[in-house]
């Protein structure tokens, strides 16, 4: 008997991906599978310059041929990004957990670009589409000195116990990171610890780790991570331009800027969804229980501040990105949200009716 695995056929390996989503599904864990469409790993420009720039390395190359099969086969069941890191479970002879930590953009690699790109982004939209000059999108992918991290920069753990730095189900977690980035190009701000709305209008760009109180960066000698950058502003504070035309003695933003919010830290919680075996939680699910809430972006701005949160921490509290709490806010009408934030504010104003104040 030779000592070479058996071999799996693809539509086998797929099925036992399935299989394996839906037992975990029906453990109440939810899962992220990342699911290609045709071959090609990346379609768009931040997940096909994350693929260019990983594959550039010589160290990447062997492993990072064999993750693309694991990849394009379906054994990536689960790919979570966050910042300083990716969580992922992938199937090979038994399904494995994958961790890979990546250190976060440094301060003045961030201010760099930021000074680079200063005036020349004019949205959001634009950059999470990639709709950028070629010298500014050079200053974003470079090599050296761009926004993608460099192999001594990242991590890789995995069950497997592959004494390599990075194993084959690590490269398909790292191959998969270019694909997420097809769908959420936002987590790879997040995923190395910067705020890429600070691009946007000229502002000085600022990490999410830089203190609020005097733009400080944190203690490098302290291990911990600092606070979120605090938006200080209220919503519908008058900026810069209307300021100008404010009568002598309103209060204006930087009054409001020195004045300090409680916290309401209490608001925390997360009544578990429960879907059937096999299937992931969607809106109906919570229809019957909570039929009439219906979040509008005025009902978000106004929970936000009776929490007494920034936009960072109120993003935090609900698990998504600032971003998106800054277009909720700007969306008028009832807002159109994915089953698990709408649970999180539908949560969060039960309780705070509960506990006022």
């Amino acid at each position: 008997m030779h000592w070479y695995p058996r071999y799996v056929r693809v539509d086998e390996q797929r099925a036992r991906t399935v299989s394996e989503i839906n037992r975990l599904l029906a453990c109440g864990v939810q899962v992220q599978p990342v699911e290609l469409r045709g071959r090609t790993v990346a379609r768009y420009f931040w997940g096909r310059r994350w693929c260019e720039h990983v594959e550039s390395f010589s160290e990447y190359a062997a492993r990072l041929a064999h993750g693309r099969a694991y990849l394009r086969n379906g054994c990536v069941c689960h790919l979570s990004i966050k910042p300083g890191g990716i969580d992922a479970m992938v199937i090979g002879s038994a399904l494995y957990q994958v961790s890979l930590r990546i250190r976060r953009l440094d301060s003045t690699a961030w201010t760099a670009i930021g000074t680079a790109c200063a005036g020349r982004i004019d949205s959001l939209v634009e950059l999470h589409q990639g709709q950028l000059s070629d010298d500014i999108a050079e200053v974003f992918t470079h090599r050296d000195s761009g926004l993608f991290p460099q192999p001594g920069e990242i991590v890789a753990s995995c069950e497997c116990g592959d004494a390599t730095p990075l194993c084959k189900h690590a490269a398909a977690v790292l191959s998969g990171v270019g694909t997420r980035l097809d769908e959420r190009p936002e987590l790879l701000f997040l995923l190395r610890g910067v705020d890429e709305t600070a691009l946007v209008g000229g502002e000085p760009a600022r990490s999410r780790d830089t203190v609020a109180a005097g733009g400080l960066e944190p203690d490098a000698t302290n291990g911990a991570a600092s606070s979120h950058a605090v938006d200080s502003r209220p919503r519908n504070a008058p900026g810069p331009a209307d300021s100008k035309a404010m009568p002598a003695g309103a209060p204006t933003s930087t009054d409001s800027a020195t004045s300090s919010r409680p916290v309401k830290k209490t608001l925390t919680y997360r009544p578990p969804i429960r879907a059937a075996a096999g299937q992931r939680p969607t809106r109906s699910d919570f229809a019957n229980e909570a039929a009439g809430f219906v979040p509008t972006g005025e009902m978000v701005g106004d929970l936000r501040e009776q929490c007494g949160c920034s936009v960072a921490e109120f993003a935090d509290l609900i698990e998504v990105t600032p971003t998106t709490v800054r277009r909720w806010e700007s969306t008028p009408g009832p807002l159109n949200l994915h089953a698990a934030p709408w649970e999180a504010l539908r949560a969060l104003c039960l309780e705070s009716r509960q506990h006022p104040g």
